[in-house]
């Protein structure tokens, strides 16, 4: 329960560190595999014994990638929402005040 609510709390209010770390992880291990693809590849001309880490290269990548999309995306999100209860806040202030002045 604690753990949830932790949880939940780090994705809302640091949700781009939280998704940008995730990605620079897959980038980074999507990268370690390229390389090691890359020098095979140079090295015989083909990656033929090693098709299957390619493609987990390629996946790391690509899951980066939607990660670091997923970072930007649900900080303007999180952002949005906080000057929404701002806005909120104010606005029932606002009510407040004009009730006690009638």
């Amino acid at each position: 329960m604690l753990l949830t609510i932790i949880s939940s709390t780090i994705l809302f209010y640091k949700s781009f560190k939280f998704f940008g770390v995730l990605s620079a992880i897959l980038f980074a291990m999507g990268a370690g595999f390229s390389v090691f693809i890359l020098d095979h590849y140079f090295t015989t001309g083909t990656v033929e014994p090693h098709h299957p880490t390619a493609m987990l290269a390629i996946l790391f990548l690509v899951v980066g990638a939607v990660s670091s999309l997923m970072a930007i995306i649900s900080s303007i999100l999180g952002r949005q929402s906080i000057l929404l209860e701002e806005i909120l806040y104010l606005m029932k202030n606002n009510n407040m005040t004009n009730s006690h002045e009638n």
